[in-house]
């Protein structure tokens, strides 16, 4: 199946109903399509808000339309691992937090989150080559590009 989401890997979290669901909401961001998708996720999605991936899509939604505080408040359903020895869920908790520090930058003017994970991430993998990068880890490097930045 050709799928519209960046973060495929973590799918396997999901029930295989749930999936084309939640490709309907991401197709609908992309396509521009808001309020369709809002609907999806506070609907049909609603039951698995707390998982990362459906946590993640509905952020990416909301931060089309510049809606930062409750971009926060959609990645706070998503429980803290504590102390994980899987990396892909470092990964996970990695990427969130450096979503809700640059969110932050907006909502609270304070740059110190942002930074605290990107100087975390940097530590961790500076030694790292980039082919053994998984999706969830080629995001975080990416993430930062994608400055969230006001309307006009």
């Amino acid at each position: 199946m050709l799928y519209h989401g960046t973060h495929t890997s973590l799918y396997r979290n999901l029930p295989s109903v749930v999936i084309p669901i939640l490709e309907d909401a991401i197709l609908k961001t992309r396509l521009k399509l808001y309020n369709k998708a809002e609907e999806i996720f506070n609907h049909e999605l609603s039951a698995y808000s707390h998982v990362p991936i459906v946590a993640i899509e509905h952020a990416e939604l909301l931060l089309h339309q510049y809606k930062c505080r409750e971009i926060l408040e959609v990645l706070d359903r998503v429980p803290e691992a504590l102390h994980s020895e899987n990396e892909g869920e470092r990964d996970v908790q990695q990427l969130i937090a450096i979503f809700r520090g640059a969110v932050k930058t907006q909502t609270e003017a304070s740059y110190e989150p942002a930074l605290e994970q990107v100087l975390k991430m940097r530590s961790k993998w500076g030694s790292k080559p980039v082919d053994e990068y998984t999706d969830i880890q080629v995001s975080l490097c990416v993430f930062p590009r994608n400055q969230i930045k006001p309307p006009l």
